[in-house]
């Protein structure tokens, strides 16, 4: 309940559930909020808004509220929202028929004061940094979690982003430095957004000084006079200003991010990029096109896509590159770089077993949690996984083939109970066999004989990329057989056509070994 409140205001959980599972079964409501968030981008005045203040508003604001209260409306909602945003957006909001509470008006000065008050405390803590430069990195890989890459700091033989920046970039292993700094919410703890940067000399230090005392007093002037802006940028103006005075000796010659932020471009990045650096976005997901739907219409990306400014883009596969060409309005270099692990443990990947099947399970998660960040998802639901995952459990076994069921992530208590239950019971009754989700698909896919993934991870093509016979398997026959967001692996619809699928791949498997 106090999740609710928090994302919806004053809403119910039932309130914001009858919402949701209603979008859901329209079919429609992601297609929504994409629509709305990407038309929001143009919906505040270009004399008082710089791209960035867009990107941050985008980047904090989609799940925690716009979101939320888009949902509302679509969903033909006779409620109050509470939203922190500023007002262009929320009259933004009103025109799409959400009904504001009138404390709205109250939380976006609460939240202008929180982002002034968290610039206060980034200043203080960059004025005690004093980190030596042991060792200039050549790379720096930023918003990666820790879990991602300690196989290969260990050592290990691993395939995930760490080990493929290493080679993709051509770096010495020592000089490569992963960093998980993150945007931080202004209620935070933390004193700072982590930056990759040592401490400053004296001189230095007293110019940056000097810097972010003058961004301090244009916030401050700016909130007298009714001026929101500076005082909500202040963080990231003086974390621009520190990156100024870094020497160029300093400084990585690369700054890779990748796209789980994918809206925000950090303002120190400018900064860094204008003294010589290469700033760039890695973009290991795929599953973003419009996705056909059988029925007609489609199901839309995420949003916020329009609004990125990376100099230099990343991604995996040609039809990406035309993808992210068509939405991506600033002028960006986007390179085909081939395949892009993210994250392995480095934990055995052996699978026993006279034909070996693994199956790529994106896993659902709980209806209240997907409620709560107004995200209506209408692929990956509680029914259509379940049913899948059972099809997929007879399929295998009446072949004859071991199952394993990869997760896609580790998604801890989100995760839906009654498929946790499902997965449970079927790994007791030696149905099948959970793998841990740590492990690179990559690595799995290069020792199963066949694959089988929902509609339409990305990680089907480490499948294609090794030789395997590969599908996406649609159980309720959501999706059309021909669409980019397939990239050429076959759609099966109906369980008669994995029966029969199966029974191909096998003999394609047998004769290959």
């Amino acid at each position: 309940m106090r999740l609710v409140r928090e994302r919806f205001g004053f809403l119910t959980l039932i309130h914001s559930m009858r919402a949701f599972l209603k979008l859901v079964k329209s079919g429609q409501g992601e297609a929504s909020i994409r629509r709305w968030v990407d038309e929001m981008q143009h919906y505040l005045p270009a004399a008082s808004m710089d791209v960035s203040i867009k990107q941050k508003l985008l980047k904090e604001s989609i799940d925690r509220d716009i979101a939320p209260a888009l949902m509302m409306a679509a969903a033909g909602g006779k409620f109050f929202v509470a939203v922190r945003l500023p007002h262009a957006w929320r009259r933004f909001l009103k025109s799409k028929g959400v009904r504001l509470h009138p404390v709205s008006l109250a939380l976006w000065p609460v939240e202008v004061l929180q982002r002034f008050r968290q610039g206060l405390r980034t200043y203080r803590t960059l004025m005690a940094n004093r980190q030596e430069p042991e060792i200039v990195p050549h790379a720096v890989l930023y918003g990666i979690h820790d879990t991602s890459f300690t196989a290969t700091l260990a050592g290990k033989e691993a395939q995930d982003f760490l080990s493929w920046s290493r080679a993709f970039f051509s770096l010495p292993k020592e000089w490569v430095v992963p960093f998980s700094g993150r945007i931080l919410p202004p209620t935070s703890r933390t004193a700072v957004t982590p930056l990759p940067f040592p401490g400053l000399s004296f001189s230095a230090c007293a110019e940056f000084s000097r810097a972010a005392k003058k961004e301090i007093l244009r916030a401050l002037m700016g909130i007298c006079a009714g001026r929101w802006q500076r005082a909500y940028m202040l963080s990231d103006r003086i974390e621009a200003a520190y990156a100024a005075q870094v020497p160029r000796e300093h400084l990585a010659k690369i700054y890779a991010f990748t796209n789980a932020a994918y809206i925000y471009r950090p303002l120190w990045t400018y900064e860094v990029e204008r003294r010589g650096a290469e700033v760039a976005m890695c973009f290991y997901a795929m599953n973003t096109f419009d996705m056909r739907l059988a029925a007609g219409g489609d199901i839309g990306y995420a949003p916020g896509y329009a609004a990125m400014t990376w100099p230099v883009i990343y991604t995996q596969h040609e039809n990406h590159r035309e993808f992210l060409k068509g939405v991506v309005e600033a002028k960006t270099d986007i390179r085909v770089c081939g395949l892009m692990p993210y994250e392995d443990n480095g934990a055995s990947a052996d699978l026993s077993g006279k034909v070996k099947i693994l199956y790529l399970d994106v896993q659902p998660f709980r209806p209240a949690f997907m409620a709560g960040i107004g995200r209506p998802c209408h692929i990956y639901t509680e029914d259509v996984s379940e049913r899948t995952f059972r099809e997929v459990c007879g399929a295998a076994g009446k072949a004859g083939a071991a199952l394993y069921i990869k997760p896609k992530r580790f998604v801890g208590n989100r995760l839906s109970i009654p498929y946790r239950r499902m997965l449970e019971d079927a790994e007791k009754a030696g149905l099948a066999r959970i793998v841990d989700s740590g492990i690179s698909a990559r690595r799995l896919c290069a020792v199963a004989d066949i694959v089988l993934c929902q509609p339409f991870t990305s990680a089907a093509l480490f499948a294609a990329e090794a030789g395997k016979p590969v599908a996406y398997y649609d159980a309720p026959g959501l999706f059309t057989k021909s669409q980019p967001a397939s990239y050429g692996v076959p759609v099966l619809r109906g369980y008669t056509e994995l029966e029969q699928w199966i029974a191909e791949a096998m003999h394609v498997s047998e004769a290959a070994a």
